[in-house]
């Protein structure tokens, strides 16, 4: 195999913590834009709150891992995530939500 070709196969490969980063991170975008007015940073254990009351599918991660995917995003993409030492994440919402 070349490696074209095995990159061709592992660029349409999904990961499996592909699906739960995207389902954490959805979660916790829509609890953002539906909570705006009333608070703009979540603690861990709020996202997580909500992680277990819409989860859908095996494997809902531990409130460690939502912590990680969630610190993921925050480094990867920093325009849309952040985190305070103190009051949690944040999701910086786009003016047209």
């Amino acid at each position: 195999m070349t490696p074209s070709e095995r990159r061709k196969i592992l660029e349409s490969l999904e990961l499996p913590t592909a699906a739960v980063r995207k389902q954490i991170l959805s979660i916790f975008e829509d609890l953002a834009v539906v909570k705006r007015n009333e608070q703009t940073y979540f603690l861990p254990a709020e996202i997580g709150y909500a992680v277990d009351a819409l989860w859908d599918g095996p494997d809902k991660p531990t409130l460690e891992e939502i912590e990680f995917y969630l610190d993921q995003a925050v480094v990867t993409e920093k325009h849309q995530y952040s985190k305070h030492q103190q009051f949690g994440y944040r999701y910086i919402l786009n003016r047209d939500q």
